[in-house]
């Protein structure tokens, strides 16, 4: 259940980027408020949907809702950014695909960018010296 002292998190995922692994690890050390998944493929989208409840169901924690949005919806952005609104300061968002239900939450909510209290991500990745980048990220 909810552990109010660890803080909230939300997993932000894309079908491509769903580890069982990471969404235990998370479930086990974290309150973790709601799930996402994000995806244009149907077919892909619906597995990867499955996926995530099969390890909630398995972990015990069907409290946890599982958000998924197909091609051209906002429901995920809606909800991090509803959910970002209703504990100001205390969510932190982890990102384990694309950041585009970040942009699509900026645009929902005026105020998400500061009621989020953190946003961690694992997208692109480092060749030495130089980012080798990520379509939403400018490094300057």
């Amino acid at each position: 259940m909810v552990n109010f002292k660890r803080g909230f998190v939300i997993l932000d995922c894309s079908v491509t980027s769903v580890d069982e692994r990471s969404i235990a690890f998370a479930l086990e050390h974290s309150s973790v408020l709601c799930i996402t998944v994000s995806g244009s493929d149907r077919l892909v989208l619906d597995n990867a949907y499955c996926r995530i409840l099969r390890t909630t169901h398995f972990l015990g924690r069907t409290d946890v809702p599982v958000v998924k949005q197909g091609r051209g919806s906002r429901r995920v952005s809606r909800e991090i950014a509803n959910i970002c609104d209703r504990f100001p300061h205390k969510v932190t968002i982890i990102c384990l695909g694309s950041l585009t239900n970040i942009a699509g939450a900026i645009k929902a909510s005026k105020l998400f960018q500061k009621q989020v209290k953190r946003i961690v991500f694992a997208s692109g990745g480092f060749s030495g010296r130089h980012y080798s980048g990520h379509h939403n990220i400018e490094v300057r």
